[in-house]
C-alpha cells in the first residue's frame, strides 16, 4: 500500500527524483518459523523492472518490526502454553 511521495537519490534508475514510499505485510523464516512483519520499501516508478528498494533506515526499520512480530509471537506461545498447563489440573 502506498503511504506517501518523497524526493530522493534512486539507486535503481540513479538519479534524483520523487519515489512513492510503502507498506505492505511480509513473511520472513526463521529456524522454520513464519514470522509476519510490515515491511516499508521504495518504489522506483520509472522503471518496470527490479524496481524496489530501501533506504538504510527502511532496513533497520524491518528488522525492528520483524523482532517485534517474533517477540509477540513467542509471547502468545508462552500464554497459549500456560493455559494448556493449567487447564490440565
Amino acid at each position: 500500500m502506498k503511504i506517501k511521495e518523497e524526493k530522493m537519490f534512486c539507486p535503481i534508475c540513479e538519479t534524483e527524483h520523487v519515489v512513492s514510499i510503502h507498506v505492505e505485510e511480509d513473511v520472513v523464516d526463521i529456524r522454520g518459523e513464519q514470522i509476519h512483519y510490515v515491511a516499508k520499501f521504495c518504489r522506483c516508478d520509472n522503471t518496470d523492472k527490479d524496481n524496489e528498494f530501501m533506504t538504510a533506515g527502511m532496513t533497520d526499520e524491518n528488522i525492528d518490526s520483524i523482532k517485534k512480530a517474533k517477540e509477540e509471537l513467542d509471547k502468545l506461545k508462552s500464554e497459549s502454553n500456560l493455559n494448556e498447563q493449567q487447564s490440565k489440573l
